[in-house]
């Protein structure tokens, strides 16, 4: 890692996780937690502790996020997973490239969906149908690629075909829930912490989908 040329914004993204994760071990410390014992942070003959694999992981992560604001979250990412047991050193790996693979955008989108205080604010549409213009129509691929067909950290309430009475999820937004795997990563992330307004921003662009499919959509 040391041995490696850094631009001046990568090494301004390393700072900054290492501030964040810092800031968040420091918070965890205070409300009692304590750090993990369990050799997390002690290395096996010539392998490394999963502490300094995962650390590894996320700094490179962040030297090359493009989407800046998520260097906050791999921070609190990092911290978090130092006091989680449940979570082993494979899990771990699995999530830190979850978080390399999503955008900010779909970060919002399960703050959004995991708040079950904000599900009323929701608007009631149907995934992939009535999309109005082309922000509007990103935001549904977006969603379509969090769901449980893509990268399943989302899913809606399990229904019923009329006729055949076929099971099928749901894609109404309203009745998306997050998935064992979109919990984590709600939890580990802290997306409960996600600025208010960017929710609130997204959900309005999200209400101007139309409810009913129309004819005259993009993206089709």
């Amino acid at each position: 890692m040391a041995e490696r040329t850094l631009s001046r914004r990568e090494r301004a993204r390393t700072e900054a996780t290492y501030l964040y994760a810092v800031e968040t071990i420091k918070m965890r410390l205070e409300e009692g937690l304590e750090v993990l014992q369990d050799g997390f942070f002690f290395s096996e003959l010539a392998r490394r502790s999963p502490a300094e694999e995962l650390f590894e992981a996320v700094v490179t992560s962040a030297q090359r996020e493009h989407e800046e604001r998520k260097i906050e979250y791999l921070g609190k990412l990092i911290a978090n997973l130092a006091f989680e047991e449940e979570i082993d050193r494979s899990l771990a790996n699995l999530m830190v490239r979850i978080v390399k693979e999503v955008t900010w955008t779909q970060l919002v989108l399960l703050a959004a969906i995991g708040d079950e205080s904000n599900r009323a604010t929701l608007p009631d549409i149907e995934i992939g149908k009535g999309r109005t213009d082309w922000q509007v129509w990103g935001l549904h691929e977006q969603l379509n690629d969090l769901c449980w067909t893509s990268k399943d950290l989302i899913h809606g309430r399990r229904t019923k075909t009329p006729r055949l009475g076929l099971s099928q999820n749901s894609l109404r937004l309203r009745e998306q829930r997050l998935s064992t795997s979109g919990q984590l990563l709600y939890n580990v992330l802290e997306l409960n912490s996600l600025p208010i307004d960017d929710v609130a921003d997204l959900v309005d662009v999200l209400c101007r989908t139309t409810v009913e499919d129309s004819t005259e959509h993009v993206g089709n």
